[in-house]
C-alpha cells in the first residue's frame, strides 16, 4: 500500500498461490502480470479485469481486519419489487402500522413486501401458538400484491374481520383456521395458487362476496351451499370440472361467474331466484341448465362452449323483461330459439362464430 506510484507489477514465473490483499490499494497500478503461477486467490481468470480484481482484494483485506461484512436482510417493496427496505426499518414501520390499525380497525399494506399477516405474537411457551392480540378490533385487512412465504395465519383475535383482501399474494393453501373469521363478509383470494379450499370454509356463513378467481382449484367443498349469505361468487379461471349440487342453495346469489374452467354440465339453477348475472364463458358446456328464463337475469354469457341448441323455452319467464345481454358466440349453434323476440330488454346479442 506504500507503493503509491507503482504502475507495473511483474510477478510472472513464480510459485504464487495467493496475492497479498494489499495489492488492492495500489491505486496507480496499470498493469499486473502473474503468468506461470498456480494462483488460486484471486482466481487467475479474474486478473484481466484489474479494477474488479483490486476491488475484490480490498474487500477481503477489510474482512480480515474488521471481520466479515454484516449481512443486511431487505424486503422487496413496490410494483416491480424495485425498492429494497432494510429489515430493521421494515419491522419498525410495520410496528407503527399495527399500532395504527389497533386504533382505527383498518390495515392496508398492499405492495409492501409483507410475507405474513403482521402483528402475530407468541402467546404461550409452545412455539407454534401465535395470536394477533393487538388486532382484536380489526375489521378491514387489505394485503394484496405481497409475497406470502406460508399459508396465512388466521388467529382467533382476527374474528372481528369484515373485509379481507389477499389478491396476488402467492398463497398456496388456506388452513382450517379460516373458520375463526366468522364475521367475514368480503373475501378476495384472486390470483393465487390455491388448489382447494379447506373443509371448514363453508362455516363462513356471513360471507357475502367471495372471489377465488385465477387460482388452480380443481374442486369445491360439497357443502359450499352453506354460505347462504353470498350475493357474489367468482370462480373464474380455475380447473373446475363440476360444481357441487349444494350451490343451488345460494338463494341470495346475484352474480355467479364460472368462466374459463372445464365444466361440461351444470346443475339446475332455478332456485337462485335473485341471480341477475351468469357467466359460463370458455367451458365445455353442451347444454344450458333448464328454465334459466325463470331467473331475473340481466346478463347471460355462454360463449366459447360446445352448445348445440338452445331450447325454445330457455329464456321464457322473468328474463323476458330483464335480459339485456346474451352471449353465445363461438359455439355449435345452428339457430337461435324462438323466444328471443320476447326478450324486450335485450340490447346486445353475441352470436358470431357459430355454424
Amino acid at each position: 500500500g506504500k507503493l503509491t506510484g507503482l504502475k507495473r507489477l511483474m510477478l510472472g514465473n513464480n510459485a504464487l498461490v495467493t496475492l497479498p490483499y494489499e495489492v488492492g490499494f495500489l491505486t496507480t497500478l496499470e498493469e499486473l502480470q502473474v503468468f506461470n503461477n498456480p494462483l488460486e486467490d484471486p482466481p487467475y481468470e479474474t486478473i484481466s479485469d484489474l479494477p474488479a480484481m483490486m476491488w475484490s482484494c480490498r474487500q477481503k483485506y477489510w474482512a480480515l481486519i474488521n471481520g466479515p461484512v454484516p449481512v443486511v436482510v431487505a424486503r422487496k417493496v413496490g410494483i416491480a419489487d424495485e425498492i429494497h427496505e432494510p429489515e430493521p426499518a421494515y419491522q419498525e414501520r410495520i410496528g407503527r402500522v399495527v399500532e395504527e390499525a389497533a386504533a382505527t380497525g383498518r390495515m392496508e399494506l398492499q405492495l409492501q413486501g409483507v410475507t405474513e399477516i403482521p402483528g402475530a405474537v407468541r402467546v404461550s411457551r409452545n412455539p407454534d401458538v401465535w395470536d394477533h392480540l393487538h388486532l382484536a378490533g380489526l375489521k378491514v385487512l387489505k394485503l394484496s400484491m405481497n409475497h406470502f412465504a406460508a399459508p396465512p395465519l388466521f388467529s382467533p383475535s382476527l374474528g372481528n374481520l369484515r373485509v379481507l383482501w389477499l389478491t396476488q399474494c402467492e398463497i398456496r393453501a388456506i388452513h382450517d383456521d379460516v373458520d375463526h373469521l366468522q364475521k367475514l363478509r368480503e373475501l378476495i383470494l384472486e390470483d393465487n395458487f390455491l388448489t382447494k379450499l379447506p373443509r371448514t370454509f363453508p362455516r363462513l356463513r356471513r360471507l357475502e362476496l367471495l372471489n377465488v378467481a385465477k387460482n388452480r382449484l380443481y374442486e369445491l367443498p360439497e357443502n359450499l351451499g352453506n354460505l347462504t349469505s353470498l350475493t357474489k361468487l367468482d370462480l373464474a379461471m380455475n380447473n373446475l370440472e363440476h360444481l357441487p349440487l349444494s350451490i343451488t342453495q345460494l338463494r341470495m346469489l346475484e352474480d355467479l361467474s364460472v368462466a374459463s374452467n372445464h365444466l361440461y354440465k351444470l346443475p339446475e339453477l332455478t332456485s337462485l331466484e335473485n341471480l341477475t348475472s351468469l357467466n359460463l364463458d370458455a367451458n365445455g358446456v353442451h347444454i344450458l341448465p333448464p328454465r334459466l328464463g325463470q331467473l331475473p337475469l340481466r346478463s347471460l354469457r355462454a360463449s366459447h362452449n360446445r352448445l348445440e341448441r338452445l331450447g325454445a323455452d330457455t329464456l321464457l319467464g322473468r328474463a323476458e323483461a330483464t335480459l339485456e345481454h346474451l352471449g353465445v358466440a363461438s359455439n355449435n349453434l345452428l339457430e337461435l330459439p324462438s323466444c328471443i323476440p320476447a326478450c324486450t330488454a335485450l340490447r346486445c346479442v353475441q352470436v358470431e362464430y357459430n355454424p
